[in-house]
């Protein structure tokens, strides 16, 4: 079992910090902590009254986990103003040399 005198470190170091940074939602406060590998809109954009309602609803209210064993879906996202020809379009996937 995790220590529970940890919970009240976390939160006291958490207050601390928001109340020096007024204006930035929990979310958008933890990611800038954290500064994840990869973004995380859903965490950084909710807003704090919808996290308060989500975690009366309880941690199950989410839904499910997303499944270890499923492949995850990678999308490239290219601009249109940076390719000069169709052949960059299908380089930037990989396809041409």
């Amino acid at each position: 079992m995790r220590d529970p005198g940890r919970i009240d470190q976390v939160l006291g170091k958490l207050r601390e910090v928001w109340l020096e940074n007024l204006d930035l939602r929990l979310g958008q406060l933890i990611v800038n902590a954290v500064r994840p590998a990869k973004p995380c809109p859903e965490l950084f954009a909710i807003e704090d009254a919808a996290l308060v309602r989500a975690l009366e609803k309880g941690p199950a209210s989410a839904g499910p986990a997303p499944r270890a064993d499923l492949p995850r879906l990678n999308l490239t996202v290219i601009h249109a103003s940076s390719l000069e020809t169709s052949c960059d379009f299908y380089s930037a996937l990989g396809y041409c040399d």
